[in-house]
């Protein structure tokens, strides 16, 4: 019997990274301008593509998002594991993301400790904007929302959520793109109404084990571990990432696509 629970286990373990997910969320707000209302947002994070997440998992991941046919494609952070000998390659895949208004996305600590320079290039080269310190506005119908993002800790230069969110007020509507969750914590009481996040594995890919404030590499236990929470009015979607880290393993803790489907609670 406990052998056949361990086979079991570790069976789900080794299958358990090839097994993409999609989740999908309505994101119902009263900031959100009617021009937008209906349209998505395509979250994905953590690939670190590398010896497990290979390119050819990368061109059916671009596949995968190209069919949900989305309006706004965001990526978390950390693309490649560790060293930067694949950036360009998978950057070239990644430019194959279409998206119907915009590509936007920040770096994750991998990418400033391993690769910092390539993954900037490649952003450039892919058409993914990049919001480390920095925001944008999006347009449409003459309304606008505000996307930003932080600059990871790795790279220690601080937050950047000032000059992420600059120039925006409290009647607009604010995404905050956060490769960890844990930079919630600093953000102003209802200065965002959207972060969203990776870093975390869905903790740490291992949830059932009892070990998930050891395991979490955010280093705030299991406090981001949850997928959906609310921290200072901020909805935080936290993904578990699409590829593994250390080990290619996972289990209960599936590979995801988020994709959030924005709407006015005036609706």
């Amino acid at each position: 019997m406990i052998e056949t629970v361990f086979s079991a286990i570790a069976a789900c373990c080794i299958i358990g990274p090839y097994r993409l997910k999609i989740r999908q969320y309505d994101c119902e707000n009263k900031k959100i301008p009617a021009s937008f209302s209906g349209k998505t947002i395509l979250f994905v994070s953590d690939l670190h593509c590398g010896k497990h997440f290979t390119l050819g998992r990368a061109k059916g991941l671009v596949k995968r998002i190209n069919l949900l046919n989305p309006d706004i494609v965001v990526f978390g952070g950390d693309y490649i594991n560790r060293g930067n000998k694949m950036a360009a390659d998978l950057f070239r895949e990644l430019k194959e993301v279409d998206a119907k208004i915009a590509k936007f996305g920040v770096l994750g600590n991998h990418d400033y400790e391993h690769a910092e320079r390539e993954v900037k290039k490649g952003m450039r080269d892919a058409g993914i904007k990049m919001l480390d310190g920095r925001g944008y506005w999006i347009k449409m119908g003459g309304e606008k929302i505000r996307i930003g993002g932080t600059v990871d800790q790795s790279s220690g230069n601080g937050s950047g959520i000032a000059k992420a969110l600059e120039g925006s007020s409290e009647k607009d509507f604010r995404v905050l793109v956060s490769h960890n969750p844990a930079f919630a914590d600093e953000i102003t009481p209802g200065s965002v109404d959207l972060m969203l996040s990776g870093h975390t594995h869905g903790a740490g890919q291992f949830p059932p084990f009892g070990l998930v404030g050891a395991l979490l590499p955010s280093g705030f236990g299991a406090r981001y571990c949850r997928k959906v929470i609310s921290r200072n009015g901020a909805d935080i979607f936290i993904s578990s990432g699409v590829g593994t880290v250390h080990l290619p393993l996972r289990l209960m803790s599936a590979p995801e696509i988020v994709v959030l489907t924005l709407k006015s609670a005036s609706e």
